[in-house]
């Protein structure tokens, strides 16, 4: 009988134990509920303030951007690039797992940077706005976001004035061209047809004299670095229809690369060119307008036996002396050229001076010399020294001496052939 109570004591002891978990339970089922409940009531107010207050803020901001990008931007552009790049962004956001992010959050460094640019651009338009208003004393408003009057002022000049400046532009080349030919290929191709007509007439002078027993002649030909226009300045197409024709199709078409060239030389554009450039500039002008820079001259000897020399190739591998006489029968032919003495008005002075004369020439050369200033006809006066006296003085008209008695100068005429006894001198100072 006691086992049996004790039992019956044991199972209301775990009946009991049961209850309390159970009341346990379900006080904590009813916290849960009261907390449950209250949350739901937090959620129903959250809801309701978005649904209230929140969406319609939204929904208003929305409308807002909506019609500020619609405003701002065209609707093609709209449709074609803003869209698709906004939902590409989105994309993926949602591939890469990302943060969710604003796509003004994502580009607002980028669009930082963009404004500075577009700050810089606007400073920029407003500088050349104001240089522009300043140059050509315009009243337009540069602080102006619209460009309205600028863009009328590059309408009025596109489509009215430019094309009166194409023309004037047109004329100026015209007048380039023909200022070209007149001033610069006309008077070379007139200067090189001179001087061989020169050339023709010295030659002419020297024909038919001898010096002991060599003969001379005048040379030229066209330099080999100004070859090209050399050929361009004498080529028979300028003279094509019976006058001047450099704007020729055929003489351009084969001569245009020299024609540029030429031009480059020959104007200087730029209008802040330095000194240095200046100077250049003049240098080649000066060197491309002289007719001589296109040709070379020479003077050919020819001896008994027909054998040829030319003073270009026999300058520096011979004497003084022998180099000295070309320059003589250069000299005397020139004069004889430009006194005209072999031509029908020969009534002219025939007058040349030579300071220092035949100083480098031995009694030999003298005594062929001085007879060849008569062979071409001219009147010289000679300023010799003394050493030199015995070859010269028997061969010249008069002789006069001249020397010093402290500071005063003093002339004598002599006869050389009493000049040993000094006699004949005749005091004339």
């Amino acid at each position: 009988m006691l086992a049996f109570g004790q039992l019956i004591t044991h199972n209301r002891a775990r009946r009991a134990q049961k209850i309390q978990e159970k009341k346990r339970t379900v006080h904590a089922r009813r916290e849960e509920s009261q907390q449950l409940v209250e949350e739901n009531g937090r959620f129903r107010e959250k809801a309701r303030q978005i649904q209230d207050e929140k969406l319609p803020s939204v929904i208003s901001e929305n409308q807002r951007i909506a019609d500020r990008i619609a405003a701002t931007y065209a609707e093609e552009w709209i449709a074609s690039v803003g869209e698709p790049r906004f939902q590409k962004e989105l994309r993926d956001k949602e591939k890469n797992h990302r943060v969710s992010l604003s796509l003004r959050e994502s580009y607002s460094r980028a669009a930082s940077a963009t404004q500075t640019t577009i700050n810089k651009i606007l400073e920029r338009r407003t500088e050349l706005r104001s240089k522009y208003n300043a140059e050509f004393r315009m009243p337009y408003d540069i602080n102006l976001t619209s460009n309205r009057e600028y863009d009328e002022e590059l309408e009025k000049l596109s489509t009215y004035e430019l094309p009166q400046y194409v023309d004037k532009i047109q004329n100026s080349k015209e007048k380039a061209y023909n200022q070209f030919r007149d001033d610069f290929i006309a008077k070379l191709k007139s200067n090189i047809e001179d001087v061989q007509k020169q050339i023709e007439e010295l030659n002419a002078s020297l024909r038919g004299t001898k010096f002991g027993t060599d003969r001379y002649r005048f040379t030229r030909k066209p330099r080999e670095e100004f070859r090209r226009y050399y050929d361009m300045i004498m080529d028979p197409l300028l003279m094509d229809t019976g006058g001047w024709n450099i704007a020729s199709e055929n003489f351009n078409k084969k001569y245009q690369k020299e024609i540029d060239e030429l031009f480059q030389i020959m104007i200087l554009s730029d209008e802040n060119t330095s000194e240095a450039k200046r100077q250049e500039y003049e240098k080649n002008v000066q060197k491309y307008t002289d007719y001589r820079s296109y040709l070379v001259f020479d003077l050919v000897v020819t001896n008994d036996q027909g054998e040829e020399q030319r003073l270009s190739k026999m300058l520096n591998k011979k004497s003084g002396g022998e180099t000295q006489i070309p320059f003589y029968i250069a000299l005397l032919a020139s004069f004889s050229q430009v006194l005209r003495i072999r031509t029908k008005q020969n009534n002219t002075i025939r007058l040349i001076i030579l300071d220092e004369a035949f100083s480098k020439l031995d009694g030999e050369r003298i005594q062929q010399s001085i007879p060849l200033l008569r062979q071409f006809g001219l009147q010289a006066v000679f300023s010799a020294p003394t050493d030199k006296i015995p070859d010269i003085a028997p061969l010249v008209d008069r002789n006069i001496a001249v020397y010093k008695d402290g500071h005063h100068s003093f002339t004598r005429h002599f006869d050389p052939r009493e000049i040993e006894g000094n006699e004949g001198f005749i005091e004339t100072t």
